[in-house]
């Protein structure tokens, strides 16, 4: 996949409505290396459990945040597909 290939992908994370994703546009690496990948998938993956648990949880947090409609949707679909077992 050589330097331009994350690049190109750039383009399309800073379009992206997720947070985490459009992060990914504003780093300054160019040539990923496989241990930045798995550290980054890792920190990635740490952050999406740590927010799903808050949403099943604790849906309105120490903030009193209210939740948008997308994210009670994937709420119910989360608990109602058996995932919240694993969480």
């Amino acid at each position: 996949m050589g330097k331009g290939y994350f690049e190109k992908k750039k383009v399309f994370y800073n379009q992206s409505a997720i947070k985490m994703v459009k992060n990914l546009a504003d780093l300054s690496i160019t040539d990923w290396k496989l241990d930045q990948i798995l550290e980054r998938d890792i920190r990635l993956s740490d952050k999406i459990i740590t927010t799903i648990r808050e949403w099943l949880f604790d849906p309105q947090g120490s903030e009193k945040r209210e939740l948008t409609q997308e994210q009670l949707k994937a709420i119910e679909l989360i608990k109602s597909s058996g995932l919240k077992d694993y969480i």
